[in-house]
């Protein structure tokens, strides 16, 4: 059985500005031409950690991971990221509208911890083959930053609905909403910095990754 668990996230003040302007697509479904917009967004868009821009004159000391942690470390320093001040497991909703029905629907799921688990163990199941180059990154961004910016989506069975009889409301009061261009609006209660693949994370002894 997967062991999961509650956790201290950091959450976007609102001093650092329209939540629209910090939030990203996942880090592998974002173009160059995506990337620039980010940036111009605002200085605090988190494309600057989990996808920042590669110079011709990156060094051992100064490179993107290594700039991405600055920018963490900065963003936490000023408080424009925020601890939440208990650890908690988030509910995270999606609404979208079915491809084929038109149907105005709602994924329900929450955010939490979880134990990172080896494939042979049969807790965890991959869904696809992933490459070793994306690994690589992915992990050297977690070594910098000992930091997961955003989620692994998992499925879990549950087909007496006792997690959705659990979860509040996807409008909660303490929430907030981000609408993507494709007309999916993302409902979750914690902007969470702690992602990197699980196969990357399996290489950090003792690591726990977020789990959406």
């Amino acid at each position: 059985m997967a062991r999961i668990f509650p956790f201290q996230p950091y959450r976007y003040a609102p001093k650092a500005g329209p939540l629209g302007n910090l939030v990203t697509q996942p880090y592998d479904k974002i173009s160059a031409p995506m990337r620039s917009r980010y940036l111009s967004l605002s200085p605090y868009n988190l494309v600057r950690v989990i996808l920042g821009e590669r110079k011709a004159d990156d060094t051992e000391a100064d490179n993107v991971y290594t700039r991405a942690a600055a920018h963490l470390d900065e963003w936490i320093a000023s408080g424009i990221l925020a601890q939440d001040a208990e650890p908690g497991i988030f509910p995270y909703f999606q609404e979208f509208t079915d491809p084929e029905t038109g149907e105005r629907v709602v994924r329900k799921g929450f955010i939490a911890l979880g134990a990172v688990e080896d494939y042979s163990a049969g807790v965890v199941f991959r869904h696809e083959q992933t490459l070793s180059g994306p690994k690589k990154d992915r992990l050297e961004l977690l070594r910098a930053t000992r930091a997961h910016c955003g989620q692994l989506f998992m499925l879990y069975p549950d087909p007496a609905g006792a997690v959705d009889r659990r979860s509040p409301t996807a409008r909660s009061s303490t929430g907030f909403a981000a609408s993507w261009p494709t007309g999916t609006s993302s409902s979750p209660m914690a902007t969470t910095v702690t992602k990197p693949r699980w196969r990357s994370a399996t290489r950090t002894p003792g690591s726990q990754a977020p789990a959406a």
